[in-house]
This record gives structure tokens, sequence and C-alpha cells, in this order.
């Protein structure tokens, strides 16, 4: 069973970190291909706005290559697409291979809560809850120790940092496929609640929209955290709150390993998208270190609600609904994970008060909780916290 685990937490690892490990050699892609501060931006935000595609397609891809498979095929190509960057002649290509494998992150991303089902049939949130974590250590390694770990491994040059993590990836498709070959996949059992039968069903809607919020939440913060530190006067204590605030993922995700019996009960759902959005309204209304210790609360209650929403379907459904359901809230909360920090730019700008621009992130938050009580069929009284 330790091999199962290492594998699912190996698959979490991989999920964004292709993605983040750019930004430590951004300066080195910008000047070989002469990238604008946009363009240069777009290699990190691109592939997760295409992951949203990925989803989409994975609901496709798992009819005919099954789950196992999607997964399997998700991280082959990720591998596969993240080392063709280092093939790129122009900026054109090097943006194309960065957009193609957010959507194979978005395949294997979807089908991972279904395969934690099929390897770990006996504990499915303690599963759910180690792939999370997986996802979060990669975050923390690929952006924060690709410099000072690889960089005397295997060089300084960006070519052989990406390719490396590349490999990373590539390799656990490989394990995750001896895996498939060895653990057939169940007959379809029926789930505790209904799977989504369009992209807009109801349930979809009640349940991506606080994770949307709760991947904005934390993009908006870290996106306009210098300047909200500027109009504050707080620059000094900004490296700290940076440093802090981007911890609070992986201690949201330990959290979630020792309580993982909190995977599927939708009180604690709600509970976390409360603490978030009202944090949000209060990082608002106050500054100083009072305001960063809020914002960093803010970014575990934010991280521990994605983790929460990301691992419901996995407890609650089976077989293939639940990658319909990740699918439909993938869609859903990414678009709204980006567009409502954009959103809160435009408003910030045109008001002048640049901590405004958090507050349509904290409304959608808070007006989800609506669609929390009353979005979720009440027919099958075996999730926790069903109304």
């Amino acid at each position: 069973m330790f091999l199962v685990f290492s594998l699912l937490w190996l698959a979490g690892f991989c999920l964004r970190l292709t993605i983040l490990a750019v930004p430590p050699v951004a300066l080195q892609l910008s000047d070989q291909f002469a990238l604008s501060g946009p363009m240069s931006g777009a290699l990190t935000t691109l592939p997760m706005l295409t992951i949203a595609l990925g989803a989409l397609a994975c609901r496709w891809l798992v009819n005919a290559a099954g789950l196992q498979g999607a997964l399997v095929i998700g991280l082959v190509a990720t591998g596969a697409l993240s080392f063709g960057r280092l093939l790129a002649g122009d900026a054109v290509m090097l943006l194309g291979a960065t957009a193609a494998m957010g959507v194979s992150i978005g395949l294997f991303q979807t089908a991972l809560p279904a395969v934690v089902r099929i390897w770990t049939p006996t504990k499915i949130a303690f599963g759910c809850a180690v792939y999370l974590n997986g996802m979060m250590i990669g975050e923390f390694a690929s952006a924060g120790l690709s410099l000072p770990l690889l960089v005397p491994v295997v060089g300084p040059d960006w070519q052989s940092i990406i390719g490396f993590w590349s490999i990373v990836v590539a390799a656990v498709g490989v394990a995750a496929l001896i895996k498939s070959r060895v653990t057939p996949e169940p007959a379809e059992a029926p789930g505790t609640i209904n799977a989504p039968k369009a992209l807009w069903d109801r349930q979809a809607i009640a349940l991506g929209v606080p994770l949307g919020g709760s991947i904005a939440a934390f993009y908006a913060v870290n996106a306009y955290a210098g300047d909200i530190a500027f109009a504050r006067g707080e620059t000094e204590q900004l490296p700290l709150f940076l440093l802090v605030f981007n911890l609070m993922p992986m201690l949201a995700s330990l959290w979630v390993l020792r309580w993982a019996s909190w995977i599927g009960d939708l009180n604690w759902v709600r509970v976390s998208t409360w603490l978030t959005g009202s944090l949000l309204v209060a990082f608002m209304l106050v500054s100083g270190w009072t305001g960063l210790v809020v914002a960093c609360a803010m970014a575990f209650w934010a991280t521990m609600l994605m983790i929460l929403l990301m691992g419901l379907p996995s407890v609650v459904l089976s077989g293939k609904a639940v990658s319909d359901l990740t699918a439909s809230m993938s869609v859903i909360g990414y678009a709204l994970g980006f567009g409502l920090p954009w959103v809160g730019g435009v408003i910030a700008e045109s008001t002048g008060q640049i901590d405004t621009v958090v507050a349509p992130v904290a409304v959608a938050l808070l007006l989800s909780l609506a669609g929390l009580r009353y979005g979720i069929s009440p027919d099958r009284p075996t999730v926790k916290g069903q109304p």
C-alpha cells in the first residue's frame, strides 16, 4: 500500500511541476526569446487557463481509454510537451507547447481523483489528501527549490532545469502505466450524489464557484501583493510576507493529511468558504502586521477549501462520474480563478483603491454559500453535511 500512496503523491507532485518551473528561469527565457512582460507571464498563466480545456477533453478520453489510461496519457504527454519547449525555435512555438502542456495537465488532473478510488478503495479520503499534498509540495519545489537544488546538479541554464522536471513527470507516467497494467478498473457503482449531466449542472456550479474563489483568492493576493504593500507603506515586510503566505498551502495540505475525514464533509467546505471570504474582507479593511497575518490565515483556508473541493467527487461518487464532476468543476473554477482577479484589477484601477482588488473574490465566495446550501442534491443522505 505504501507504494500505491507514493505513486499517488508523485502524480500530485507533477500537477504544477512543469508550470512553476518557469518563474525561476523566466529571465533566461525572456532574453533568449525576446519576450515582453505579458508574454513572459503567459508562460505561467497560459497553461493554467488551458487546464480547463484538458478537463473537458478528459470526459471524452475516459470513454476511449479508461480512467487509468487518461491518467497515464496525461502524465506522459505533459512530460513530452514540457520537454518539447526545449526544442522551440521562437516565442510562438514556446507558447504553443506551453498551452498544449496545460491541456495535458488538465487530462490527468481530472482523471486523478477517480483513479484514487481504484487504487485505494478503502482509504479514498486519505488517498485524495496524499495526492493533493504532493501537488502543494510540487508547487513549492519547482518554484522555490529549482535553483538552489538543481543548479549544482544539472547546471544553471533553463533547458537543464525544465528538462529535468519534464523527465520526472514522464517517469511518473511510466510508473502509472505499470500500475494500471496490474490493477483492473472495476465496474462502475452508483455514486452517492448525481454526477452532472451537463457542464452547467446546478451541482457543478455550486461546487465550481467556491473552487474558483479559492484559486482566485490565492492568486489575487500573490499577484497584487507588491502594489498593496507599496500603497500601505509595507514594502519592508513584503519578502517575509510572501514567504509565509506561500508556505500556507503546504501547511494546509499537511493538516488534511492528518484530518483526511474532512474530505467529503460539506460542513467543512462551508466553513472554509465562509472563512476565506470573510478573511478577504478583513484584509481589505486592516493594514499593518494584523493585515498580513489575516492574509496568511486566508491563504491557509483558501487552500483548505480547494483541497476539500477537489477531493469531494472521489468520496461521494464512483467511476466515470468522478471525472465528469471534476471536469465540470474545473472548467468553472479555473475560469473564475483567473477572471475574478482580472475584474478586481479593473475595479482597483478605476477606484484608485488597490485593496479592492480582492473584493470580487470575496463577494463570489460569500454568495457561493447559498449554492452550497441549496445546490447539492439532498436525496443522498450519505454525504456528510448534506442538508
